[in-house]
This record gives C-alpha cells, sequence and structure tokens, in this order.
C-alpha cells in the first residue's frame, strides 16, 4: 500500500507520495519505445516546447524500462503504470500534431503568396481595361468586383472658395518652389 512520508524541514512540512514499484534492478520485458519527436520549429517558442516534449518521452521510456504495466503509483489516487504511459504519449502525440498542422499551415502560406503573385497583375490590368471601357466612376464595375471612384461633388460655397483661392494664388504670381544652389566642389588642401 503506498504511504505518504511527511517530513520536517526549517519549520515547514512538506509532504511527498510514492510509489509502489518493483525495484529498479529489474527492468521490465516492455518494449522501450523509440523516441517519436520530430525536428525542432524555427519559431521563438520551439526550443522550449521541444525541451517539454522530450522530458515527456524521457518519462514514458523511464516508465516502461523499470516498471511493470501493474505497478501503481499514488497521484490523485491510484494510477497504474500503463495508464500514466498511454496519457503521456497521448500529449507527445498531440505535440507532434501541432507541428504538423504548423508546418502545413506554412507551407500553404507561401502557397497562397505565390498565386497572390500570378493573379494580382491580371486583376489589376483587366481593372484598368474596365474603367477605360466604363469610366473610373461607372457603379457597373461593381459587377467585376471592382470599387468605382467617387466622384467629389462640390456645393456653390465651396466651389466660390476655391475659384477665390486660385484667383489670389495668381494675383500672388503662383506657387513656385525655390531654386536650390547647385552643390559646390570642396577646396582641395594645400
Amino acid at each position: 500500500m503506498p504511504t505518504k512520508k511527511s517530513t520536517m524541514s526549517n519549520n515547514k512540512k512538506t509532504t511527498s507520495k510514492t510509489a509502489t514499484t518493483t525495484p529498479p534492478a529489474t527492468p521490465a520485458l516492455l518494449p522501450v519505445p523509440t523516441p517519436v519527436i520530430t525536428t525542432a520549429g524555427t519559431d521563438p517558442g520551439s526550443k522550449a516546447r521541444e525541451a517539454v516534449e522530450l522530458s515527456y518521452q524521457t518519462l514514458v521510456t523511464g516508465l516502461l524500462t523499470y516498471h511493470q504495466p501493474t505497478d501503481l503509483f499514488t497521484i490523485d489516487g491510484e494510477q497504474e503504470t500503463s495508464a500514466l504511459v498511454a496519457i503521456f504519449q497521448k500529449r507527445i502525440a498531440a505535440a507532434e500534431a501541432t507541428k504538423a498542422a504548423k508546418d502545413a499551415y506554412h507551407e500553404a502560406v507561401a502557397a497562397e503568396r505565390a498565386a497572390d503573385q500570378e493573379a494580382r497583375p491580371l486583376r489589376a490590368g483587366l481593372e484598368t481595361q474596365f474603367q477605360a471601357q466604363l469610366g473610373k466612376t461607372s457603379p457597373k464595375l461593381k459587377i467585376y468586383g471592382f470599387v468605382p471612384r467617387k466622384v467629389t461633388v462640390l456645393t456653390p460655397a465651396e466651389k466660390a472658395e476655391a475659384a477665390a483661392k486660385a484667383t489670389a494664388t495668381k494675383a500672388a504670381g503662383g506657387k513656385k518652389a525655390k531654386k536650390k544652389a547647385p552643390p559646390t566642389e570642396p577646396t582641395p588642401a594645400k
């Protein structure tokens, strides 16, 4: 029967759970699985996730090597070695499935980008052609999925204000950019 051991150290009481196991000197007759961990990813957290996955794989290997399937461990009740191994292997398989899905996602994104690079110039060419045929502001452009340009309609007050500004600019001689002086060459040192 598993027992709980209590120890006193530094005035703190700690409780540890022990397991009923066979001695480590007699290895189990179960086959030891080879690691199923694939290569690591390239994202910043992949090394940490790989280390966790490797720790689970090492735990499974140790349990299968040194314990019988019927050995009991006291963890939230009693757990047999075989049940624990199944749970840990499920965790490893889930991590591997995540890696495979992530790789597939990255491949799909790369394929989408390649297809977009091929299709984008053709779409832009058709948009230009339909704008030339129908007009840039034609509502018929929506039939092909293009957004017609908006026509800015000025009120009479806005038109009068714009005309007054144009007249003032002409009277002031127009806006002219200042000429920049040509760059001067440095004089050689004597």
